[in-house]
């Protein structure tokens, strides 16, 4: 028996996943609305490992999304690419500090030699404007008559130029190292690194959850041809755990489960349970899936009563086990070794019935376990017993329908009587009575009257009722002679004195006694 398989995957799961949602708010910048995303995704799949690492990603701060990496490696303690990110954000702050340190050191060298390159380039500003100073002096010695304003147009460019020059360059040097100095005397400024999500090796971030999956619904297929159950529930819970919300997913992993319950309970051998409780579990978590599934709950239902009925067999609570039992036959004859363990269990509930003496629920029983158990030889030959207690072959029968008594032995009616019956304000009371007492003569002093051969059979009130001859009074007088064939008595059974007196010899206390309408 195997669950309706339905139409196979389809291309209409290509919405975007509420995954994607989320990434597509973290590029955007709207890192609150990502994490809520990523929280509700984590709620309701714990184990989803790329809604941990974006959710790390997208965290407040640094510290923070290594504690949700941290988080997400007790869930997933087998995931490389959360082990891989932990490493990351652990080591790479210890880089930019050290990083920092070196720049530092490197800052106050640079420094230290750029105070020696000024000092350097003031003394060369001094040297050339004391070379300039000569210059001019030597320029006056050889030529005592003439003063600077007076000198010719044509030789003020070939004194002055050089001079400028200097001056210019040694301006110009000390701007760059004056520049320079100023910048390295700054506190150096260290790069923070970007924290971001730990690279995925081969990953297509752009995929939606239909497409991750599609694979997986191949896989599924397959292992669904060849009722490989383990394989359909292992790619389904794989689905699930891309896209929560796929109902299809969820109804074909309810009848996956449904189908591998199915297989554990026709592999059990009878009388064990280990595989059938652990149906039972597969049917709970089959019907908490989809409890619409086609004779689903009636399996579940079928099983739990059939293991509670089990549990009561073994330890002989042959009523209870009888009332589970049932149950299940009822539902399906031919589920595992329910009939002859019913069989039984009616067997044994009529042998305690039969020792009580409760011939009817007895033989009722016996006559249950006999259908039960056609080749059981002990359940026919108790079952004749107790019919033989019942309707004994030695017995009497008497009708109210006809006014009659019939004597039987050995099953065969010997003698035919007519008899007077109980009137209509004292009717003779219709059963299975037993002879109760045996007297030559019974006296009636409500009536006054004397009762020959008598043979009781069962208690009316205060009185006993009975079987007798003709009564007579105190005189000797005969009553009821041409009243038989018809109700005339207070309730006993009254027949003709000579048939009586045959009766009452062949009768012992004992004798069954039917009467019927």
């Amino acid at each position: 028996m195997a669950a309706n398989r339905g139409p196979g995957p389809s291309t209409r799961r290509m919405a975007q996943s509420r995954l994607e949602e989320g990434v597509s708010l973290a590029r955007a910048g709207d890192r609150a609305a990502a994490r809520a995303v990523f929280r509700e995704i984590i709620h309701a799949s714990p184990y989803d490992e790329d809604a941990w690492l974006w959710l790390a990603w997208v965290a407040d701060t640094q510290d923070l999304g290594l504690s949700y990496l941290r988080e997400a490696q007790t869930l997933l303690p087998n995931s490389t690419r959360i082990a891989e990110a932990i490493r990351w954000a652990t080591e790479e702050p210890a880089r930019v500090a050290e990083a920092g340190h070196s720049g530092r050191t490197a800052v106050r060298g640079l420094t230290f030699d750029a105070r020696r390159l000024a000092a350097e380039a003031s003394r060369a500003a001094r040297s050339a404007q004391a070379s300039a100073t000569r210059a001019f002096e030597q320029l006056k010695g050889r030529m005592p008559g003439i003063s600077l304003p007076n000198l010719e147009m044509g030789r003020i460019p070939a004194v002055v130029v050089p001079i400028l020059s200097s001056l210019a360059i040694a301006t110009m040097i000390a701007f760059v190292v004056l520049g320079i100095i100023y910048n390295l005397r700054r506190e150096p400024q260290v790069s923070q690194a970007l924290t971001l999500p730990t690279p995925i090796p081969n990953s297509t971030p752009t995929l939606t959850a239909a497409q991750r999956s599609h694979p997986l619904w191949v896989q599924m297929d397959v292992a669904w041809t060849r009722e490989d159950w383990d394989g359909v529930i292992a790619s389904l819970e794989r689905i699930r755990q891309i896209d929560p919300y796929d109902a299809e997913a969820r109804t074909r992993l309810a009848e996956a489960r449904y189908c591998r319950a199915l297989d554990m309970m026709r592999d059990e051998k009878p009388g064990e349970t280990n595989l059938l409780e652990a149906a039972r579990l597969e049917l709970d978590q089959a019907v908490r899936l989809d409890a619409s599934i086609q004779g689903l709950p009636e399996a579940r239902s079928q099983l739990r009563m059939y293991l509670d009925g089990l549990d009561a067999y073994w330890l002989q609570d042959w009523p209870q086990a009888l009332e589970y039992l049932q149950l299940v036959y009822d539902l399906n004859p031919d589920f595992r070794d329910t009939r002859v363990m019913l069989g039984q269990a009616y067997y044994e509930v009529a042998v305690e019935l039969q020792q009580e003496e409760v011939w009817e629920d007895a033989r009722d029983a016996f006559q249950q376990a006999v259908h039960l158990m056609p080749d059981f030889p002990e359940a026919q030959s108790r079952l004749a017993l107790v019919l033989d207690a019942i309707t004994p072959p030695r017995r009497i029968e008497i009708d109210l329908s006809d006014q009659t008594l019939t004597v039987m032995d050995n099953h065969q009616a010997i003698r035919r009587m007519i008899v007077c019956t109980g009137r209509a304000n004292a009717p003779t009371l219709p059963g299975r009575y037993e002879g109760q007492t045996k007297l030559p003569r019974a006296s009636g002093r409500k009536w006054d009257i004397f009762m020959p051969l008598w043979l009781g059979i069962y208690w009316a009130g205060g009185s006993e009722n009975g079987i007798h001859a003709l009564p007579t009074t105190r005189s000797g007088t005969v009553l009821w002679r041409e009243r038989l064939g018809r109700p005339c008595s207070y309730g006993c059974i009254v027949v003709a004195t000579e048939a009586q007196e045959w009766l009452y010899n062949w009768a012992e206390v004992g004798t069954v006694v039917f009467i019927r309408r």
